[in-house]
C-alpha cells in the first residue's frame, strides 16, 4: 500500500520511540513478537525511496548496507560520508533523520535491540561494545571482502530471528553476541589504523574529530571557542588555528553551524513558534536568536519556514 507523506507536515517535538514496535509502526506494517530485539533483512528495490524526520529511538541498531545506490543519512542535522557498502552502529537517544534509495542490487540487515534482550551477558555492555557510541552514529565503511565475511554473522542472526517457535529462536541472543564480537574486532582494525595515523602526525584529525564530537554533546551550553578549548586542554588560538588548517574554516563557524542546523531541524519539523524554538535552543531571548539566525541564514525563521520548499514522498508501508 503506497501513503504519500509531506515532508513539510509539522510535529510538536522531535518524537522518540523508546519501544522497537512503536518505531515499526512509524515506518511499516511489520512488527516483533519480542519486544526486545528485531531483525530485517534488506532486500533491493530501485523503486523505493525511505524518508524519515527527525526522531530519536530508545534501543540500539546495526545495520548493514551493502551496494546501496543512494542515501542521506544525518547525525544531529550534518549528513554522514558516503560510501557504498557500510555499518551504522546507533545508540539509544541520537538524533537522526534519513533519506534513502535501495538500489536493485542492495542488501543487508537491520536489527534493533536492547540489551535485555542479552540478559545471560553480564559485563557491562557500555564499555565492552563501546563501538556504540553515546554522542554519534558509527559508520564504518566495508570493502567486498569485509562484507563477505560479515553476511554470514548477519544471516545467522535473521535465520534465529526468523524462526518463531523454533528452537533456533532460543539462540537469537547467542548469535546476536557473536555478530556484535565480530564487529568489535572489526571496529578495534579501524580504531588501530586511526592510532597509527596520529603516530604519523596527523594528531591534528584526531584533536579535530574529537572537538566536532564535544560540540554535537554541548552545542546547547557552550557557545566559545575558549569552552571547547578547555575541554580539549589545548589554548584557543591552537584549537583555531588547527581547525582552520584541517577545513578552512573557523571552529567557531563549526559552532555555529551546530546550532542553525538544529535551529533549521525545529523550524522545518515542528510545531512549535519562533519563542518556543529559541528557548529549546537555550537563547537568552528571542530577538538574539531571530538575529543570530538571520546573520547565519540570510533570512528570518519565519522567512525561513514559509519560503522552504514542500516535498512529497512516496513511502511504501
Amino acid at each position: 500500500m503506497n501513503k504519500q507523506i509531506n515532508m513539510s507536515k509539522k510535529i510538536t517535538t522531535f518524537p522518540l520511540y523508546e519501544e522497537i514496535n512503536d518505531f515499526l509502526e512509524s515506518v511499516t506494517s511489520l512488527r516483533t513478537k519480542n519486544p526486545l530485539f528485531y531483525c530485517l533483512r534488506l532486500k533491493g528495490n530501485a523503486d523505493k525511496i525511505r524518508y524519515k524526520p527527525p526522531f530519536r529511538k530508545g534501543f540500539h541498531s546495526i545495520i548493514l548496507f551493502i551496494n546501496i545506490e543512494s542515501y542521506q543519512l544525518f547525525f544531529a542535522g550534518k549528513e554522514v560520508k558516503r560510501y557504498n557498502s557500510f555499518l551504522v552502529l546507533q545508540s539509544p537517544g541520537l538524533l537522526m533523520s534519513y533519506r534513502y534509495k535501495i538500489g536493485a542490487n542492495t542488501r543487508g540487515y537491520l536489527i534493533f535491540f536492547k540489551p535485555e534482550f542479552l540478559s545471560f551477558f553480564k559485563p557491562d555492555f557500555g564499555k565492552e561494545f563501546s563501538f556504540f557510541n553515546m554522542l554519534e552514529s558509527n559508520f564504518l565503511e566495508i570493502n567486498s571482502a569485509k562484507s563477505l565475511e560479515l553476511e554470514p554473522y548477519f544471516e545467522d542472526v535473521f535465520t534465529a530471528h526468523e524462526k518463531n517457535g523454533n528452537l533456533l529462536e532460543n539462540i537469537a541472543p547467542l548469535k546476536l553476541l557473536v555478530l556484535l564480537y565480530i564487529i568489535k574486532q572489526h571496529a578495534q582494525i579501524v580504531a588501530e589504523a586511526n592510532e597509527e595515523k596520529v603516530a604519523q602526525g596527523k594528531g591534528a584529525e584526531v584533536l579535530f574529530q574529537k572537538f566536532l564530537q564535544l560540540v554535537s554533546q554541548f552545542y546547547l551550553e557552550k557557545r566559545t571557542v575558549k569552552e571547547y578549548a578547555q575541554l580539549l586542554s589545548v589554548s584557543p588560538n591552537y584549537l583555531s588555528l588547527q581547525i582552520k588548517k584541517l577545513s578552512n574554516k573557523s571552529a567557531f563557524s563549526f559552532i555555529n553551524d551546530r546550532m542553525i542546523s538544529e535551529a533549521k531541524s525545529f523550524i522545518l519539523h515542528t510545531d512549535n513558534n519562533i519563542n518556543e524554538t529559541a528557548q529549546q535552543l537555550n537563547f537568552s531571548d528571542t530577538s538574539n536568536f531571530v538575529k543570530f539566525f538571520k546573520t547565519q541564514t540570510g533570512q528570518t525563521p519565519v522567512e525561513y519556514r514559509k519560503h522552504s520548499s514542500k516535498e512529497i514522498i512516496h513511502h511504501d508501508n
